[in-house]
């Protein structure tokens, strides 16, 4: 992990997002951090990273784990036909 001033990551954002590809790189003021970069190898890396931080799609993988513990999940020949119970998110 490398971590930069917030001076050095304005002065060289380009390289450090670049260099964030590689290894985590956490930015710092006043000695403290403030905040980190993530770079993306490519569209696979970028379309992660939107799964990741989707509150929806995380509630949505919640509440299947959540149904699959009480044995209720969906039975696969309802899904191939598209007769999948549909939830609501709270």
């Amino acid at each position: 992990m490398k971590r930069i001033t917030l001076a050095e990551a304005k002065e060289h954002l380009l390289e450090y997002l670049l260099d964030a590809e590689k290894q985590s790189i956490v930015i710092t003021h006043n000695g403290e951090p403030i905040g980190a970069l993530v770079g993306f190898k490519g569209d696979d890396d970028w379309f992660d990273f939107r799964l990741e931080n989707d509150d929806l799609f995380l509630k949505r993988v919640a509440w299947a784990r959540m149904t699959l513990r009480r044995g209720e999940g969906i039975p696969w020949q309802d899904v191939q036909t598209g007769r999948e119970r549909r939830f609501e998110l709270e």
